[in-house]
This record gives C-alpha cells, structure tokens and sequence, in this order.
C-alpha cells in the first residue's frame, strides 16, 4: 500500500488583516450586529478548513501504520476479524482519495468554501438591508421605499422582522441584484438605503471571479461556461474545463471578501456621519 508522506502539512488558510479598518465602535449595534454574524461565521469557516486539511493529510500518511497493524497481527496469529476485508478495502480507497486531493491542492475543498463565503456576503448586506429599513423610519417613508409592492395578503401575516425582509426581498428584486456581476451584485442590495462600497480594482476582480466561480461551481457541476470566460478571460479557462480553486486563490478570495466587508462597514459610518449632526453621533466606548 503506498504511502504520500513527503509533504508537509497544508498551511490552514488565513483571513488577512484589511489594508484599512473602520471604526468599528462607531457603529450602532443594530449595524453592528450582521457583521459579527458575518465574522464568526467566516471564522468558523477558517476553523473547520483547517481540521480538515489536517485530517486529510494525516490519513494520507496512514498506509504504513494500517500495514503494520496487519503485520503485527500475522505475526501474533490473531484472528481477522469477519469484515476486514471490507474494512480494509475502504481503507485503501480513502488513502488513495487523500492523495489525489492533497496531489490537486483540494480543489473540491475550496470550491465548497468559496461558494460558502460568497453565500456568506450574500447574506450580510441583506442582513444590513433588512436592519436599515427596521431602524430607519424616515428612510421608509421615502418615495423609493414607499412604492415598492409587497403583496398585503402575506405582508399582513408576518412578524415584524419578516416584514421587512420581506421588503428588502423585493427592493432587491426591483434593484436587479441577481443580474448584476460582481461587486454590483452585492451593491445591488444595498442601493435602496444609499449605501456604496468602495473597493480598490484588484478587490473589485477578485469579487468578480468569485462571483463567477461559484456561479460554474452550484450550476455548471464544477465546469467553466461561456460566462465565466467571458467576464473573467484572464482566468484562462476555456469551455467545460474544470473549475480548480487552488489554495492560494482562496487566500485572495478571502482577503477579497474581507476588504468589501470593511468597505461597507465605512459606507455605513459615512452614511451615519451625513444624516446625523455631530451631537448625535454615538459615543464610542472607553477601550
């Protein structure tokens, strides 16, 4: 049975720092409050990819340890027992899948991963949507707000929270988030409460392709398509190729991900700091 030892453990994939950060304790907690969500999600994240990257790689080096379980029992003359065989049997082939995983820097891994973080954007500026319209009365009552068309039927059975996620859905249907590309998808989102993030263009590409990516990954079975290719050509893929995310491109996915993070966690504090005179301003806390 062959072994793969030669290689080091994989480096767990980081979440670097942003090029700037905003001040966090500006915001109000109900602003607050999805970007935690946003955080520990991706942190959790973080955690379980690195468990994994080291359980993969640890069972790729256990060929040698399961044939001198085998030979110390020949030896002793001890009884097999009735599934060995089938025992040993899934042993090899999961052996053998750990090695062709780390062999292809576990493109399988960070394709789930980035679909995972772009879901996770996904949900955060929704979430903001969602908290702006419930804390934001005379934001409702703009024209924009005001005409958007919830059906009154469903509207009326809903809790308050429901309410307005509910018109933040057809804000976002109005705002033809879906068919957006990249960054604009996720600004989309954000239009009706006149927020704007602002990334610098590397950011911007890298949100592109992750767009894109997780796009080919959930609808095209891991295979690139004429949209990918078209909206990310530098990427180089060409029709049904696979889709390969490798390690350091979920890196830059991630620092990606971060920066539009920060970028509309400081739309937020420059949306605050004009609509509110400096007396209203929230107090940061003491450090």
């Amino acid at each position: 049975m062959d072994s793969h030892n030669d290689g080091q453990e994989p480096a767990a994939v980081q979440a670097p720092a942003p090029r700037s950060l905003p001040d966090w304790r500006r915001l109000p907690d109900w602003a607050r409050a999805p970007f935690q969500r946003f955080l520990d999600y991706r942190d959790e994240e973080a955690r379980l990819i690195t468990l994994t990257l080291r359980a993969v790689t640890r069972l790729s080096r256990s060929a040698d340890l399961f044939d001198a379980i085998e030979t110390i029992r020949q030896h002793a003359d001890l009884p097999r027992e009735p599934d060995a065989d089938r025992v040993d049997e899934q042993n090899r082939q999961d052996i053998q899948l750990a090695n062709e995983e780390m062999a292809r820097d576990f493109p399988l891994l960070h394709a789930h991963t980035l679909v995972a973080l772009w879901s996770a954007l996904e949900v955060l500026v929704e979430d903001i949507l969602v908290a702006w319209l419930a804390n934001s009365p005379d934001l409702r009552r703009g024209h924009r707000i005001a005409r958007a068309r919830v059906p009154f039927g469903a509207f009326d059975s809903l809790d308050n929270e429901s309410r307005f996620r509910a018109l933040a859905d057809v804000l976002q249907q109005d705002a033809r988030a879906e068919q957006r590309i990249g960054l604009g998808a996720l600004s989309a989102t954000l239009e009706p409460v006149g927020l704007t993030p602002v990334v610098e263009d590397d950011i911007r590409r890298a949100i592109l392709e992750m767009q894109q990516l997780r796009h080919c990954i959930v609808h095209r079975g891991s295979r690139a398509d004429q949209r990918l290719i078209e909206q990310c050509p530098w990427l180089q893929y060409k029709p049904n190729d696979a889709i390969r995310v490798s390690t350091e491109d979920l890196a830059r996915y991630v620092r990606a991900a971060n920066e539009c993070v920060m970028a509309v966690a400081r739309s937020i504090l420059n949306k605050l700091k004009d609509t509110q005179p400096d007396s209203a301003a929230p107090t940061p806390p003491p450090p």
